[in-house]
């Protein structure tokens, strides 16, 4: 049976500015290339003729959507994007006593209709599933875990050296939209204060044009804006080249950027405000937000040996379209065994 599918997303994904807009579309992609008929809601405005729509985020703006189309008789997956450590699971909990008085706690209270409308919800890592089912009341029975992929070309580790020119020898590598939640002006300073070279590919991100310019003022000729990199190949060079790779965010998910990176053999300085903090990955370094935290580990990062770094349980894009078709089919199942 051909599976029909719609997908439900923020604005943001049409601007296409990091890794959780990349995920989605080369999910959408892959989904396309293992045979599932799926179509983005903002193209066709209408829920007819769909089993199920995925749905990606909590957003209180999907909510409408969501209760029209299991009015519809779709079955409802749920990717919620509720990983990020900044977001303590302490106030979670004293939001889901809150939002029982009318008119306070209004967006949790909607986080939770959203997620109990859920047949299914697939988090990126395991944080996140247990926040969805020990917070959240969630049946830990109907989540399954799916994190993200890479495209084939980190994969094969194949070069594009003759094509890119570098402008430093040694270097560290920052990927993602220029705002302050990504912190850019942060690990500047510490840059700086180590006297080392860093390149930063990325553009601003929505209204953060003066956040950039201060970015840009408190740089020196050892930092490069290279701007959005659209070509892979020359991007997983960008990373095998770099002597490690900073994600010094204030709040992240599953950073796709993590594992880019790795897949190059190049360490990563990554925030401690996500959901993998404490993992043991090789090679992966969790840092403060703070100036003195993410120079004490860009220096740790810099005297790790690359080789240490290992692609074992990297999973391609295909992959892991794969793992949302199996999903698909757990809750088609039950609903065509009702």
């Amino acid at each position: 049976m051909l599976m029909k599918v719609l997908f439900l997303t923020p604005y943001t994904l049409n601007l296409r500015l990091g890794g959780f807009e990349a995920q989605v579309i080369e999910v959408y992609e892959n989904l396309k290339s293992v045979g599932v008929d799926v179509k983005w809601y903002y193209e066709v405005n209408s829920f007819d003729g769909f089993d199920i729509m995925h749905v990606w985020s909590v957003d209180i703006g999907m909510l409408p959507y969501i209760i029209t189309a299991k009015s519809k008789g779709l079955k409802i997956v749920l990717t919620p994007m509720k990983g990020s450590r900044a977001e303590k699971n302490w106030y979670l909990r004293l939001a889901n006593s809150l939002s029982l008085i009318p008119q306070v706690c209004v967006t949790h209270k909607r986080n939770i209709q959203i997620i109990s409308l859920a047949d299914y919800v697939t988090p990126l890592c395991k944080f996140e599933a247990e926040r969805i089912s020990s917070v959240y009341n969630y049946p830990a029975s109907k989540i399954k875990i799916i994190s993200n992929g890479l495209s084939e070309v980190f994969i094969d580790n194949r070069d594009a050296e003759s094509t890119l020119t570098i402008p430093f020898a040694h270097y560290c590598l920052m990927v993602g939209r220029i705002e302050e939640n990504k912190n850019q002006l942060t690990a500047i300073q510490a840059i700086n204060e180590l006297g080392l070279n860093m390149i930063i590919v990325g553009k601003a991100g929505p209204i953060s044009d003066n956040y950039f310019e201060r970015c840009k003022a408190s740089s020196r000729n050892n930092i490069c804006y290279w701007g959005t990199e659209y070509n892979k190949q020359k991007l997983a060079l960008l990373y095998k080249k770099a002597d490690l790779t900073i994600i010094p965010s204030k709040s992240e998910m599953v950073p796709l950027v993590v594992f880019e990176s790795l897949s190059q053999k190049t360490p990563v300085v990554c925030t401690n405000r996500c959901g993998i903090t404490g993992d043991l990955i090789p090679g992966l370094f969790f840092t403060g937000i703070g100036v003195s935290a993410i120079k004490r580990n860009i220096v740790k990062a810099l005297h790790y040996d690359k080789n240490a770094i290992s692609k074992k349980g990297v999973f391609s894009w295909r992959d892991i379209a794969e793992q949302y078709v199996s999903v698909y089919k757990t809750v088609l199942s039950k609903k065509n065994n009702k």
